[in-house]
């Protein structure tokens, strides 16, 4: 177990207990996980590059040597899905539509080259396609375990799934939630976001992993979503008042998350927010 430079929260496998695991990558990089059900697993989200994923999947395996089943792509981002080759086959891909449409919109296996334009270290992946598509909740009974697949809408994508353990009172977010990291919210819609964000709160939820950053809890829930907040405060100023979005850019302080890594994700959002704000999305 190492401990992030972004913050001081534990990172690599988090054992949470009846079989659930958090895979938490250091320095607020993708976080995934897996649950241990019956005679099979159901992994979350397959990170980013093949180093990232090849060595999940090693840590899965030496917790469990039952086959994974089902792997859940939480939203579209390469950093969810890009390691997807290395767990199907055999697993079967869930996802929300809009995931799969996204992924092939952006041209499939260009996508990956693409990126890696500026992330070589993703050059050798062989993008893997959800094959089971979701539009609304799903309910998945394996062995003695109850997996809720639940679709909330629009909040940092338009493809967003959650995966929710009731018996266990633990949630998977994927990048519904940055804790204790600046959230990227160029795909967002702001205002569903914070809807949503206090849905998820208000569930019977012990422990909630994150898209980034440490373990969390609703506290850390409320602080996304206080960010959000702020965030939509700050820049509808700037647009009440008729600035540009790059006037709004420079700005939009968020001095009280100062200590947030990744503040360079604030200059994308902006943009999304002034679209928002303008009802073109």
């Amino acid at each position: 177990m190492t401990t992030s430079k972004a913050g001081s929260w534990p990172t690599g496998l988090q054992d949470i207990g009846n079989g659930v695991y958090a895979m938490i990558t250091p320095d607020g990089g993708p976080n995934a996980g897996f649950v241990v059900c019956g005679e099979h697993v159901l992994v979350v989200d397959s990170l980013m590059t093949p180093a990232q994923a090849r060595d999940f999947l090693a840590q899965i395996k030496r917790v469990t040597s039952k086959e994974i089943r089902f792997l859940v792509n939480t939203h579209y981002h390469l950093d969810h899905t890009f390691g997807n080759q290395f767990f199907s086959p055999p697993a079967q891909i869930i996802s929300h539509a809009n995931v799969r449409k996204k992924l092939l919109d952006l041209g499939g296996q260009a996508y990956v080259k693409e990126a890696a334009r500026t992330r070589p270290e993703v050059a050798s992946v062989t993008l893997v396609l959800p094959n089971v598509t979701l539009t609304g909740d799903l309910d998945l009974h394996l062995g003695d375990r109850l997996v809720r697949l639940l679709q909330p809408g629009h909040g940092h994508t338009n493809g967003d799934t959650v995966v929710y353990l009731p018996e266990q009172k633990v949630v998977f977010v994927g990048d519904l939630l940055f804790s204790k990291v600046t959230p990227a919210m160029h795909d967002g819609h702001n205002r569903r976001w914070m809807s949503i964000l206090k849905k998820i709160a208000e569930m019977d939820i012990e422990v909630v992993v994150p898209g980034h950053g440490p373990l969390s809890s609703r506290a850390e829930l409320e602080e996304e979503r206080a960010f959000l907040r702020e965030f939509r405060r700050e820049v509808k100023g700037c647009f009440d008042k008729g600035m540009t979005v790059e006037q709004a850019v420079a700005a939009a302080k968020m001095e009280r998350y100062s200590a947030w890594p990744f503040r360079e994700r604030l200059e994308r959002g902006v943009p999304r927010l002034y679209a928002e704000l303008r009802g073109e999305i």
